[in-house]
């Protein structure tokens, strides 16, 4: 099995950046678009898809770009920390088995470094926010 509980990531997540920041995702926009949309200081907006896969060589070759409605500012692919601490090498192998024309387009990152961005994010005025592309604290 490569997918394991649909939709717990994807709620516990949702209920983080509730209780962390007191943001209020909107969960599957435009009937499943991506699976949250972050609303975020100055009318911007973050795609998150949520997907706990096992193995990254598949999860890179299977990803698609994310549909355009409802807008976004920036995609993230978040992955559960727990793959990663189970695969050290799981940012690697995503990484070099992701179709070129998507590698600019969505940052990799676990959960938890998802809400440290976040974070930063709510905290640091627009114009020093910076665009990492991290992964767990690693760059991706």
């Amino acid at each position: 099995m490569f997918i394991t509980s649909p939709g717990l990531a994807e709620t516990d997540l949702q209920a983080a950046l509730e209780e962390k920041f007191g943001i209020t995702a909107e969960m599957w926009p435009n009937y499943d678009a991506y699976d949250l949309r972050i609303p975020l200081p100055g009318r911007r907006h973050w795609a998150v898809d949520v997907k706990d896969r096992v193995n990254p060589v598949l999860l890179a070759r299977s990803l698609t770009p994310f549909r355009n409605e409802p807008p976004y500012d920036r995609a993230f692919l978040v992955v559960p920390r727990y793959r990663f601490r189970d695969n050290e090498a799981y940012g690697r192998q995503f990484r070099r088995n992701l179709p070129e024309d998507l590698a600019d387009r969505v940052t990799l990152l676990d959960d938890r470094a998802f809400l440290r961005l976040v974070a930063e994010e709510i905290s640091t005025p627009r114009d020093k926010a910076g665009d990492p592309r991290t992964e767990g604290g690693r760059r991706a």
